[in-house]
């Protein structure tokens, strides 16, 4: 049998003042990416999600190399299409808190 209260206590951490700022901005361009319904330059990413160019440039070549994020030929960027599904079910679960 699981201890409910330990499982609560775990759920509280992940939405508590313990954040990851460099992860949660990645995910925040792969949710965004995910979201935009055409690929979107490093400008456009950059200004939608309020970060500076350069550092919205290293989080997009992190996301790459890690097969995240994909870049097209005109140098614009879409999110990896296995993401996709999940990310709009994570966002189905989330909004239930």
């Amino acid at each position: 049998m699981k201890n409910m209260g330990s499982t609560k206590r775990v759920r509280d951490l992940a939405f508590s003042a313990y954040r990851f700022q460099s992860f949660d901005r990645a995910m925040a361009i792969v949710k965004l990416l995910a979201n935009a319904g055409a690929p979107l330059t490093l400008g456009d990413i950059a200004v939608t999600a309020g970060f500076k160019h350069s550092s919205t440039h290293r989080y997009l070549l992190t996301l790459l190399r890690h097969g995240l994020v994909l870049r097209t030929v005109k140098g614009r960027y879409l999110c990896a299409e296995q993401l996709v599904g999940l990310l709009r079910s994570d966002q189905a679960l989330t909004t239930d808190n």
